[in-house]
């Protein structure tokens, strides 16, 4: 078969079998006499061999052509094992373009689970998250994260690693390669180089402040997760709120408190405080929106972000605010709270009603007055002025809670009671001793049983030797415990503020999510990139959570009771695990992707209620019906 013209020969190649088809790999090998075995250079595949047995014609690839031109003029056969014939080319096979056999082993067709990843993608590309990710990552790895995505959201982030595989298995059209820790480790380290998730919310805050909407209001929140690992710059001793004497690392959050999206997730070090990192959020939000945001953005805030530094540095950079005063923390408040409680709690105020709402707040009247102040700060973000002192207009509204104040009235009456019984019982057991020494009674005492004596609230009657409630001192502080006050520059009406404040309750419902359902109370990731992608991957599935159960909150107020659809046992989890009732055959030949069985009215309708285009409407717009199933067209599954 060799042409006797003088041809070019294949040095230093080898035939390694694939999945598919067999590689051309060339390398040389060098003989090393002090190690005593041949060290391999790194072979790079020149062309394939399509047949299934590794016998016949090679079909080199662009760049060994462009290296070795002269193997354009020549087709090479590989008859055996480092045995290979060559045929020179004819004028009319010079003029014609390489043609690539394909001859692949046919792929196995499979039945898999399809349901919750085709809500997942689909619910997930409709979002402002989902939809910039995939604008700033390749497919692969925007596949890769949609599928350790739906693990966190099927079982949980405890495990990742070995769980996304079978993941993986379990379902049809996810990343396509063996997923493992490197695999896992590998995308984080490459969303860390490219500043993603920066990116994404960078593109998120430029986007609202374009919008022509007035406002952006946003919840601001932190947490702690305790930290186990090795080594990590942000873990340090701090408050945990677990309790455990353990490194921690602060976690703060940005959601918008009407659509659940998410505007930032950032990681702080263990002894960072929260009341020190609003100045930060203000200027990375105000840099993110390129400005857009100036006068638009509204920070929602819990007492732990109270602070008069915080106030003015909101004031100077243009956000709007809404905070709930930390009335521990300073005397003038306390005050001011007292000069109003006696009206409040005569009914002599803003009557506000809560009654019984989506939120879950329970039914009940409160009483509020609003008092117009003028707030003095420095401005120090004017373009081309120096820093220089101004007013502002701020709005402190009290809030006065009437069933707080009765249940804690009963509540310290039933504390002196339990004290009094504690007292008797050791005058019988005659463990009584002069104060200062240690006897039975304080041992039986409680936390409860000592803030009474801590806060000077109670007396001892020597006559009906018991112990008394001061009332006065009670009162107080049982109207100081009843009242919240809430300060603001933009909301002008107490019931308003209530209502906003109380939409801030769904960000604590998603640090229940992360912690609970999604296992994200602890970690041991060490490099930084992979704890800051965990948390990002752990934010973005509370963020797809809380949507979902917007969505039904959202199609259940305009029903009456008896009618309206609840999640699966009142668990996302659940709901995730439902719609993998659904279950599909992908035949990777045909390109086919069958549904096979599992859909019911129910999955339908979420699917309905979700905004996704049910199976149902598949089956009638896009597919073909047969008797086994529907042939599903992938491109409308997946919307490409």
């Amino acid at each position: 078969m060799s042409d006797s013209v003088a041809h070019p020969v294949l040095k230093d190649v080898v035939c390694s079998k694939k999945k598919y088809a067999y590689a051309l790999l060339q390398g040389k090998s060098v003989w090393n006499a002090e190690k005593g075995y041949c060290d391999k250079e790194k072979q790079i595949q020149i062309g394939s061999i399509r047949e299934s047995d590794g016998i016949g014609e090679c079909i080199f690839n662009e760049r060994f052509l462009s290296e070795n031109p002269q193997f354009r003029r020549w087709r090479v056969f590989r008859v055996a094992k480092g045995q290979y014939e060559y045929r020179r080319k004819s004028a009319d096979e010079m003029r014609k373009p390489q043609e690539v056999k394909r001859k692949t082993a046919a792929r196995p067709v499979k039945s898999a689970k399809f349901g919750a990843e085709y809500f997942l993608r689909r619910f997930f590309e409709r979002s402002a998250t989902g939809r910039h990710l995939k604008a700033l990552t390749d497919k692969s790895q925007y596949d890769l994260f949609l599928t350790l995505l739906l693990t966190v959201m099927l079982y949980g982030a405890k495990g990742l690693a070995w769980m996304t595989e079978k993941v993986r298995k379990e379902h049809c059209g996810l990343y396509g390669k063996k997923i493992d820790k490197d695999t896992i480790l590998r995308l984080f380290k490459k969303m860390e180089q490219d500043n993603t998730v920066g990116a994404v919310m960078k593109a998120k805050c430029r986007e609202a402040g374009s919008r022509k909407e007035q406002s952006v209001t946003l919840a601001l929140d932190g947490t702690n997760i305790d930290f186990y690992g090795s080594k990590n710059d942000k873990a340090r001793y701090g408050k945990s709120k677990s309790g455990n004497a353990v490194p921690i690392v602060n976690l703060l959050t940005l959601m918008d408190q009407i659509t659940h999206e998410l505007y930032g997730v950032m990681s702080y070090s263990g002894d960072v405080t929260d009341v020190s990192t609003v100045e930060s959020v203000c200027r990375q939000l105000m840099y993110q929106g390129d400005g857009g945001l100036k006068n638009k953005l509204r920070l929602i805030c819990d007492r732990g972000y109270w602070s008069v530094f915080n106030l003015s540095t909101m004031l100077d950079h243009g956000c709007g605010f809404l905070v709930n005063c930390n009335t521990a923390r300073s005397n003038k408040i306390k005050q001011l709270i007292l000069e109003h409680a006696a009206n409040l709690q005569g009914y002599n105020g803003t009557a506000i009603f809560r009654g019984d709402e989506p939120d879950g707040a329970e039914a009940e009247l409160l009483t509020a007055v609003t008092l117009n102040k003028e707030w003095s700060y420095t401005k120090t973000t004017a373009v081309g002025r120096a820093p220089f002192k101004t007013r502002a207009k701020i709005y402190v509204h009290i809030i006065f809670s009437h069933s707080i104040y009765r249940n804690a009235l009963e509540h310290y009456g039933h504390s002196v009671a339990e004290l009094n019984d504690i007292y008797h019982e050791a005058l019988k057991e005659g463990s009584w001793k002069p104060a200062g020494e240690k006897h039975r009674f304080h041992e039986l005492l409680t936390g409860k049983h000592l803030s009474l004596f801590d806060d000077n609230l109670i007396k001892y009657d020597a006559e009906q030797q018991r112990f008394v409630l001061k009332m006065a001192a009670v009162t107080e502080k049982c109207r100081l415990t009843a009242s919240r006050v809430l300060v603001s520059d933009f909301c002008t009406d107490a019931a308003e503020a209530d209502r906003i404040y109380r939409m801030r309750s769904n960000i604590e419902i998603g640090y229940r999510l992360n912690k609970s359902t999604m296992e994200g109370r602890v970690s041991g990731k060490s490099a930084s990139g992979s704890f800051d992608g965990m948390m990002f991957l752990t934010a973005v599935a509370v963020e797809m959570s809380m949507q979902i159960r917007q969505k039904f909150k959202d199609y259940n107020a305009k029903l009456p009771l008896k009618e309206r659809v609840y999640l699966p046992h009142n668990s996302l989890r659940c709901l995730m695990h439902t719609l993998d009732g659904v279950e599909a055959i992908v035949d990777e030949n045909k390109r086919e992707l069958i549904i096979q069985g599992g859909v019911t009215d129910e999955i339908n309708e979420i699917l309905s209620i979700c905004g996704i285009k049910t199976f149902a409407a598949l089956g009638r717009e896009a597919l073909a019906g047969e008797e086994d199933g529907l042939i599903v067209d992938d491109n409308e599954l997946w919307g490409i």
